[in-house]
């Protein structure tokens, strides 16, 4: 071998050499990011787990705030489905909105055809919020039964289900993670529907 032959195996080993240290320095930094972003998610999932004593604490508030709506209740704007988009309108015969007096929705009621169902959801809100979920099976006769008398409840704060109170024992915790997002989401397109209507 000459020694530009051997220079340029030298200097091939030397890169790959060098390419396999900054690569290794690359993955153990990606790894320490890795884990310190792990680490905050677990801090912040931790800081956001409230207490039972929290918790039972908002779902009194809220228990309050539903009964105070439902004292101070007006008439009910209502909309009627035919016009809107088929999951709606094939669901739901109309949907009562009930605002306070600054005009802000603070109660939604959505009624079924009568002849297909009697279950019924309502949905209470504070700031345009979704507080409340009530879910009842037959949600025909006087509103603003007591709590016993209901066969599902779901609370939330700051957009995140707290709570949820069942005649059912549901213990698939995903199951009702998907009903609390699908509540929400309900609740917003709701919202814009009352918007667009007025």
């Amino acid at each position: 071998m000459n020694k530009l032959s051997i220079g340029i195996i030298a200097a091939s080993f030397l890169f790959a050499c060098q390419g396999q240290v900054e690569n290794k320095e690359v993955k153990e930094a990606e790894t320490t990011t890795e884990k310190s972003t792990e680490v905050e998610a677990k801090e912040t999932n931790t800081d956001e787990t409230l207490s039972e004593e929290t918790i039972e604490s908002l779902v009194s508030e809220i228990d309050e705030t539903r009964s105070a709506i439902e004292e101070n209740l007006g008439e009910a704007t209502v909309l009627k489905t035919d016009s809107l988009r088929a999951k709606v309108k094939q669901k739901w015969s109309k949907i009562d909105y009930y605002t306070d007096e600054n005009g802000a929705v603070v109660r939604i009621k959505t009624y079924p055809y009568a002849d297909i169902s009697k279950r019924t959801e309502e949905f209470y809100l504070a700031d345009e919020q979704l507080i409340l979920a009530v879910i009842e099976d037959n949600g025909e006769g006087e509103r603003g039964k007591e709590k016993e008398k209901i066969d599902k409840l779901y609370y939330f704060s700051n957009g995140e289900m707290i709570k949820e109170v069942s005649e059912e024992d549901e213990s698939e915790y995903n199951i009702k993670n998907l009903d609390a997002e699908e509540l929400q989401a309900e609740v917003r397109e709701y919202l814009d529907l009352f918007k667009s209507a007025n």
